[in-house]
């Protein structure tokens, strides 16, 4: 098939004799099948100009130029009108793009050949050649690249995915502020009463729920001491043993003023409340 995309319009007769001329014919459609290549060619490559095709009005009925009749036709909504000096075009305006209509054959529209056995430039005529299975793959190109644009347009609407969890801190803006396109649900409640912890060190495994701790006396030691003296008031609790703390005095002896001390061991568990540990990820 050949289009002549810079050759001058011409009529339905003169179109047929072109085509004749290069021992071809003007485009036939026969089949579902060929109207669909042929619509998808006309997509593909954005022709503006009606095309003829090898087809005509004879005593009310519309044949083919090899006579046969229109077993397969893809009219529009006007057509078709089967008046004498009437020929058949296909459409190429968007909305009714690879339509027929019956229109006068003086009319001038595209011309396009059928049956060319080879590449020719006769008469000064230049014309394009395409190949059928050609435009079949730039059909499947043009259809994946309009899912590309669609998820790129999905994306543009809904930025972040569908489980996407927003944590608002103290003084930051609300998600719908920042995302006013789409839906958040306060899922707050679920995770009352927990903090959280960066997973690793002492921290429970990622997710999992780790108590509440605190250093706590697992240990008391009392005795009577006339050498050292104990510490009077508060003492600060350290992991192991602490020094001698102060309890009362002794009665006097032989050896002097005594005092009864005691000490303390604490233990070394960590400071936490109830938590929970959460991984922190950032976008790359």
């Amino acid at each position: 098939m050949k289009i002549f995309e810079n050759l001058p319009l011409q009529t339905f007769p003169s179109a047929s004799a072109t085509c004749k001329s290069l021992n071809a014919h003007l485009l036939m459609i026969k089949t579902p099948e060929q109207q669909k290549v042929i619509s998808n060619l006309l997509s593909t490559i954005g022709l503006v100009d009606n095309i003829w095709l090898g087809a005509h009005v004879v005593k009310d009925n519309v044949l083919w130029i090899d006579n046969d009749i229109l077993k397969y036709a893809n009219w529009a909504e006007k057509g078709p009108r089967r008046k004498a000096g009437y020929c058949v075009q296909m459409m190429s305006d968007e909305e009714a793009q690879g339509q027929w209509i019956d229109v006068p054959c003086g009319r001038k529209n595209l011309v396009v050949c059928q049956g060319l056995s080879q590449v020719a430039n006769k008469n000064g005529y230049h014309y394009n050649y395409y190949n059928v299975p050609f435009i079949e793959e730039l059909k499947r190109i043009k259809e994946s690249l309009e899912k590309t644009e669609n998820r790129l347009k999905e994306l543009e609407r809904n930025p972040i995915p569908m489980g996407f969890i927003y944590t608002q801190l103290p003084g930051q803006t609300d998600p719908s502020c920042l995302w006013p396109q789409l839906s958040f649900e306060d899922v707050t409640a679920e995770y009352a009463g927990y903090f959280f912890r960066a997973q690793g060190g002492t921290s429970s495994a990622f997710g999992a729920p780790q108590e509440e701790s605190s250093p706590r006396l697992s240990a008391v030691f009392g005795e009577h001491s006339y050498e050292v003296r104990p510490t009077l008031g508060e003492v600060l609790l350290r992991p192991g043993w602490s020094g001698n703390v102060f309890a009362g005095y002794e009665p006097q002896s032989g050896t002097g003023q005594g005092w009864a001390v005691m000490r303390f061991k604490t233990d070394a568990a960590e400071v936490r409340p109830k938590n929970m540990a959460v991984k922190i990820w950032r976008r790359c």
